[in-house]
């Protein structure tokens, strides 16, 4: 063979090394099972990929009180994968856990159950602007609204255009509520953020379990005769516990507040027209309707520590989930020591077991009991009387800052408030030290902190809120509210003040500026 291919000239196929002659064969096998492979993954992708993008249910906790600690009640809506309020719900049907530690459920009561009672407030935007078709139709959808509400259920009417009105307090009246819808009138502007603020605050005063406000808006908040902001009212709103189900209605709505608004409360934002506003205010009925009210048996100590509640509900064979945060009750006091010199320091068991050499300690211990004792009776008294004010303060406040008319929700259920005739005001503040000014209150509201707008303005300082206090007349009265925070205070005869009633010769503190109360006529 090799001599024949000498002769012909022609060699033989070049020698293909063994290991290069494997790999090539590899690869020529190993393509088609790649190639395999990659369909495989992609086939068993797909139902992953298809069940993620399928419509999930979803859980809100709309309000958890933790005031009764170990025992937290929550406030939940649950939708079904196509967002309709999924009811008949079970306890077998909700899981409860603080971080991954799981909590007993103790109860799930449905809306419809009488002790589920809702206290609801409805605020509608009666500005010029829904003047004629925008307001007949908004009071229309109201006044359904509020027919459909359980028998149980109360409401009450708000309404705000350059003022803040209370028209009716919380009643089952549904005639009352019905006359009191069909007497709205349309004019002037939009005090939007102090209609939150007004409507937050009434719906924080109501007994019912479960509350909720219902806000109407077509337009952005455009007037100047009021301090509340919108960073503010969202506060105010987020600090009352209360959901705001916010409509906004036509074409310039401020849906960015709106939203922002509903968002901080565990609400809902929805926007509206005069075609779909009525079905708007169903579908929020609907949802109100159909809302849990949950009471959760918590597992840790009351140590006063933030923690959050994780609420797992599985609606139609799917989970959902939503957190809220809370407080594991109030941190314990710790038991007093009694010190019996510079060195010996025991506790009230060391010196009940001490026999007759701690006579004297005895008597201390006696001391510091009748102290404790005397400082919980007056935390006790004062207890009673923050909340003796906060029932209070709806009569109080004035909702519209610009005239200070103070109109109140009234006492009487069905009967609209009359405005009261706005009062003249002699009381001023004079500043002590510095450059020694006097400011006129008028009938106020007066301003007190470091915004632009206030009628006394301070020094911007971290202690001095843009917004620190407020002093109004009230029923020939002057009446001092800290709007400054926790962190900031305001000082009434060297003393916090959160609702004050004004005398001549109080001296006032705010961040170190120091003010007397005159007035002349008081």
């Amino acid at each position: 063979m090799a001599d024949c291919a000498r002769r012909t000239g022609v060699t033989g196929l070049p020698r293909v090394p063994p290991t290069r002659y494997a790999f090539r064969m590899a690869r020529i096998w190993l393509r088609p099972l790649l190639i395999a492979g990659v369909l495989i993954a992609a086939l068993a992708a797909a139902p992953r990929q298809a069940l993620a993008q399928r419509p999930q249910p979803v859980v809100t906790i709309n309000g958890l009180d933790d005031t009764r600690y170990p025992l937290l009640t929550a406030i939940v809506t649950a939708l079904d994968a196509h967002g309709v309020p999924a009811p008949g719900l079970t306890a077998a049907q909700f899981q409860a856990f603080e971080g991954e530690a799981p909590l007993r459920v103790k109860s799930v009561q449905s809306a419809q159950d009488a002790s589920a009672k809702l206290d609801v407030v409805v605020a509608i935007d009666v500005s010029g602007s829904m003047l004629g078709q925008p307001l007949d139709r908004a009071k229309q959808a109201a006044t359904q609204f509020v027919q459909s509400l359980g028998p149980n259920d109360e409401a009450a009417i708000i309404t705000f255009s350059d003022k803040v009105a209370g028209v009716i307090t919380f009643t089952n009246d549904r005639v009352a509520l019905t006359n009191a819808i069909a007497g709205l009138q349309a004019t002037g502007g939009t005090a939007l953020y102090q209609a939150v603020q007004t409507s937050a605050f009434a719906a924080s005063t109501a007994p019912a379990p479960r509350r909720a406000v219902v806000l109407l808006t077509d337009g952005q908040n455009d007037t100047q005769d009021t301090e509340a902001t919108a960073a503010g009212s969202t506060d105010a709103a987020r600090g009352a516990g209360v959901p705001f189900f916010t409509i906004g209605f036509g074409d310039a709505p401020d849906t960015v507040y709106l939203q922002g608004l509903s968002g901080a409360t565990q609400g809902q934002f929805r926007a509206a027209n005069a075609a779909d506003v009525s079905a708007v205010y169903g579908d929020i009925a609907a949802l109100l309707r159909n809302q849990y009210l949950l009471t959760v048996a918590a597992a840790g100590t009351a140590d006063g520590k933030a923690a959050q509640l994780r609420l797992i509900v599985t609606i139609g064979g799917a989970p959902a989930a939503a957190l809220a945060a809370f407080t594991r009750g109030a941190a314990p006091t710790p038991a007093p020591t009694i010190s019996l010199g510079p060195t010996a320091v025991v506790t009230p068991a060391q010196a009940a077991g001490g026999g007759g050499s701690n006579t004297a300690a005895f008597a201390f211990l006696g001391a510091v009991a009748g102290l404790a004792a005397g400082i919980g009776g007056l935390v006790l008294v004062r207890l009673r009387r923050q909340r003796a004010i906060e029932r209070h303060q709806l009569q109080v406040v004035a909702p519209n800052a610009s005239l200070a008319e103070a109109q109140p929700l009234p006492r009487a259920a069905g009967v609209a408030a009359a405005p009261q005739q706005a009062q003249a005001g002699t009381g001023r503040l004079v500043e002590l030290g510095g450059a020694g000014r006097t400011f006129e209150l008028r009938a106020g509201p007066a301003l007190i902190g470091s915004s632009r707008n206030a009628t006394v303005a301070l020094p911007a300082a971290a202690e001095v809120a843009p917004e620190h206090a407020r002093i109004w007349l009230r029923d020939g009265r002057y009446v001092l509210h800290h709007a400054g925070g926790l962190g900031r205070r305001t000082l009434v005869g060297g003393k916090d003040a959160e609702w004050v009633t004004l005398e001549p010769g109080d001296e006032i503190s705010v961040g170190g500026h120091r003010f007397r109360f005159e007035d002349e006529g008081g």
